[in-house]
């Protein structure tokens, strides 16, 4: 009985004790060990097992998908996992595979996600009872650029349908009977009006993105919040937020880093009775604006949020990257923190931003001044390891320090090359000049041997050669004191004459 109670514990190692009787050779007692310890594993696994996927199961096939790791499964074992009927397995694979094959338009992709949408099967196919996470997460994943086509991402004809859907008005030209029956929506119009609930959110997220960054002010009008009491109504409270957010997206450039411009997205009429929901969305919208950034007003005004939002995105990439800005970027994120099934897709707005400079003879990482200068020509000073702003808003990025050679990176030079340092190898290698060390060693810079030798050999304290010193740094105001006040040729030595045309004022 104890040998079977321990077999049956199968979270605790099994031991296996043997003794070799003396006529047994050693050939015979390791092939009776092997028969043994084979009885010992065919018992435990007989043991009654889960057969049921584990929700960490699912999140690893998301996280896989993320990272763009699924291109490498076979088809047919995601067949097999989808076959489960498991709710959160499909949800994580299938988003997964969407982030995995965005943009490419796979053949074998799509068709796993239209057998989850009714709309995309053939009309005789057999109906299936699939669960609404997995309809929403099938609906993402097999969304074709033929239906995004036209200027901005949608059709002219679509346009003035997300506007009637998200303000709740019935579009004019409506439908004939043939035309109804084919554009059917049993939940999207009530009567003679369109049902908010239903078309609103979509709808409102829907012309947010398809003119984001433009400035355009009809569609910006559209998306104002009520400015009396009998309009706010009309409005369910949660699509204020969404309407905010849209309309941050569509007046990209007008959003500013401060707390005067949050305030001022809340009309003073409906002030009490919509203050949260418009704040939210105010600040939801300046944190898709100045994300990844570094902007210290920006997160001043909204700190409360930030503390509680910013804790899963400290350590992105392994302190490596942190959020863009991109069109791409920006979607994700917003379809990131709105829908409880699509918070893990903040992964796709990550970007690789940090800079670490390796000293090329150790091979060990090390301190360094470098200069940041954007497109409108301002110059940033940074330390490296830091995290550079993004890459789209710089012009050249340079390591400028008087204990390295300049590295320099220019956006019409070898901006590619930036790209690659920062994406594979996260290194950018710098060269020690001679006589210098590192920051580690002397913080100061008092042990430098130029230091030492012009402050205490006094035989050699005035015999340092302008060459010599050009050779310990790269400073541009000591290189041109150098140059034209310590020059040894004749008729171009400016302290010399200074001192003869003092001489001549004195006589």
């Amino acid at each position: 009985m104890t040998e079977v109670f321990n077999i049956l514990q199968s979270s605790q190692p099994v031991t296996i004790n043997l003794t070799q009787r003396p006529e047994v050779s050693d050939h015979d007692f390791i092939e009776e060990q092997e028969k043994y310890l084979y009885a010992l594993s065919t018992r435990t696994m007989a043991l009654p097992g889960t057969t049921e996927m584990s929700p960490e199961h699912s999140g690893f096939l998301m996280a896989l998908g993320l990272n763009g790791h699924l291109r490498d499964m076979p088809f047919m074992n995601m067949y097999e996992y989808l076959v489960k009927c498991n709710e959160m397995l499909s949800v994580g694979l299938l988003l997964g595979l969407a982030a995995t094959y965005r943009g490419t338009m796979d053949i074998q992709a799509t068709k796993l996600m239209s057998i989850h949408l009714e709309p995309l099967l053939p009309p005789t196919s057999i109906e299936l009872d699939i669960q609404q996470n997995i309809l929403v997460a099938a609906l993402l994943g097999s969304l074709e650029r033929r239906a995004l086509r036209g200027a901005r991402g949608l059709r002219p004809r679509s346009r003035p349908r997300a506007r009637h859907a998200a303000s709740g008005r019935r579009q004019q030209g409506a439908h004939t009977d043939s035309q109804r029956d084919r554009h059917k929506n049993s939940n999207g119009v009530e009567g003679g009006t369109i049902n908010l609930d239903v078309t609103s959110p979509g709808a409102t997220l829907a012309l947010g993105l398809v003119y984001m960054r433009s400035g355009a002010a009809a569609p910006a009008s559209w998306l104002q919040p009520p400015r009396t009491p009998y309009e706010l109504d009309f409005v369910r409270p949660d699509l204020l937020m969404l309407r905010v957010i849209a309309r941050g997206l569509i007046l990209w450039d007008d959003i500013e880093a401060s707390d005067e411009w949050i305030k001022n997205q809340v009309p003073d009429t409906i002030r009490p009775q919509a203050y949260c929901n418009i704040i939210a969305g105010a600040c939801f919208a300046m944190g898709i604006r100045f994300a990844g950034s570094g902007d210290e007003d920006a997160r001043d005004s909204a700190l409360s949020m930030a503390v509680h939002m910013c804790v899963g995105l400290l350590f992105l990439m392994g302190g490596r990257g942190t959020l863009g800005t991109s069109r791409a970027a920006v979607a994700a994120l917003l379809a990131a923190y709105h829908l409880q099934a699509f918070r893990h897709l903040y992964v796709l707005a990550v970007e690789p931003r940090l800079l670490l400079p390796r000293d090329l003879n150790t091979g060990k990482l090390c301190y360094a001044h470098i200069q940041v200068i954007d497109l409108k020509g301002v110059t940033i000073e940074l330390k490296a390891p830091c995290m550079i702003p993004e890459l789209s808003t710089l012009q050249e990025v340079k390591i400028n320090d008087p204990r390295y050679w300049p590295v320099s990176f220019h956006r019409h030079n070898n901006w590619d090359l930036l790209k690659r340092f920062l994406e594979l190898t996260w290194c950018i290698d710098v060269k020690q000049r001679a006589g210098c060390l590192s920051y580690v060693d002397d913080p100061q810079g008092f042990l430098t041997i130029l230091a030492q030798t012009l402050t205490l050999d006094k035989s050699n304290i005035w015999s340092a050669k302008p060459d010599y010193i050009q050779l310990f740094t790269n400073d541009d105001k000591i290189r041109n004191f150098v140059k034209h006040y310590l020059n040894n040729e004749t008729n171009e030595n400016i302290c010399a004459d200074c001192l003869i045309i003092s001489k001549k004022r004195k006589g």
